[in-house]
């Protein structure tokens, strides 16, 4: 009887131990669980950044190089936009009217006033941009700051459209301020 006793108690605790062992069923083992933690998050070990070569920057000797693009956020638009509200408001805006002959493309003299009106202010209204057509008015006004862009060298950004009207801004160098 003791040793019924003995064989009954030792099955009991290998059957026990099985219980809170990993099963070896397929269907279980190709399930991501607890047991396989390794397979689900990525290998870190084998990540290594990489820097470019010093060859691709450009040294103070090259005379050319690529302008650095301009690039002004949506917050910094709105408040662009609530600026020229204000200024305009107090009749502070500076705006330049587009002869009729003008309104899909600037001559040289119109970019010329527009530049002497961002010499004035940062912000500018140029109106009667595609008078004719009312579906070119975003497209010339995109080419219109691109023209005096690259005429004045400084960055250009649409900041409103509204109706054959543009809102531009040109940003100040430090020591022209305002």
């Amino acid at each position: 009887m003791h040793a019924f006793f003995r064989t009954f108690v030792a099955w009991v605790l290998v059957d026990t131990a099985s219980a809170f062992q990993c099963p070896n069923n397929s269907r279980m083992a190709s399930s991501p669980s607890i047991l396989q933690p390794h397979l689900s998050r990525p290998n870190r070990h084998h990540t290594i950044l990489h820097q470019s070569p010093q060859d691709d920057v450009p040294s103070d000797d090259d005379e050319e190089y690529e302008m650095v693009e301009f690039f002004v956020s949506p917050e910094q638009i709105s408040l662009l936009r609530k600026e020229a509200l204000k200024r305009e408001s107090r009749k502070k805006l500076p705006k330049l009217f587009l002869p009729a002959e003008e309104a899909l493309e600037a001559t040289s003299e119109t970019i010329e006033a527009i530049s002497n009106l961002f010499d004035a202010s940062e912000l500018i209204e140029v109106r009667g941009v595609s008078r004719d057509a009312k579906k070119l008015v975003f497209d010339t006004a995109q080419g219109l700051a691109s023209t005096v862009e690259d005429e004045m060298e400084k960055p250009v950004v649409v900041v409103d459209i509204k109706g054959f009207a543009v809102k531009l801004y040109c940003p100040w160098d430090d020591e022209q301020g305002g």
